[in-house]
């Protein structure tokens, strides 16, 4: 079999990502621009990713090299407790003064991410901050977006939770380990379960 005839696919598609063709490959045409163009962005993005999942996770840095080195790739960390093996997918982050971020966190970061002062997040736990609408019975995948989840000031995360895109989490917010959180909560609320649901109230 050939592929004579066969018309190349898109890389994405437009229904879901509206601005596939700006990333698309070069399938109708092929200039020199375009290769240089496309080259160019796949390199930073890989250097990006490199210097910040690879080399800043690796788990010899102390706190405050770690600290820098996020910060020279753009993410804003105000704190030398991000541990080792985190991974961040793009530099929309802002993590607190005091806080602490354990080991195996995930951060998607296309909505952005902002995680306030004195936080304390559990390992390997998931933020994050983009999804897909629901579409139709054919493609229940539907459009992207991306909406910033936001941790309050002096929250308590536990280990193996995630929180979904728009999450917005008032001061002093429990959530128990392994919690889904797909709902923003008020201030000093305790969040358990699969989906997470406020199950307590604390006075202080």
């Amino acid at each position: 079999m050939t592929t004579a005839g066969i018309a190349a696919a898109p890389d994405r598609d437009p229904t879901i990502y509206p601005d596939a063709h700006k990333t698309a490959r070069w399938a109708n045409g092929f200039t020199p621009a375009a290769f240089c163009a496309r080259a160019g962005a796949l390199a930073r993005q890989a250097v990006w990713h490199l210097w910040v999942n690879r080399v800043a996770a690796w788990a010899v840095w102390p706190g405050r090299v770690r600290r820098w080195m996020l910060c020279r790739a753009g993410l804003d960390v105000r704190t030398n407790g991000v541990s080792a093996h985190c991974h961040f997918t793009d530099p929309n982050v802002y993590i607190g003064q005091y806080s602490y971020v354990n080991e195996g966190f995930f951060g998607d970061a296309r909505g952005g991410i902002h995680i306030g002062e004195r936080v304390a997040v559990g390992p390997h736990v998931m933020v994050i901050s983009s999804a897909h609408k629901i579409g139709k019975a054919h493609q229940r995948c539907g459009a992207h977006l991306a909406r910033r989840v936001i941790i309050g000031d002096g929250s308590a995360i536990g280990g193996g939770s995630a929180i979904h895109s728009g999450v917005r989490l008032g001061t002093g917010v429990v959530v128990s380990a392994g919690s889904v959180v797909m709902r923003s909560a008020p201030a000093n609320s305790l969040i358990s379960g699969v989906p997470g649901k406020i199950v307590k109230t604390y006075d202080e």
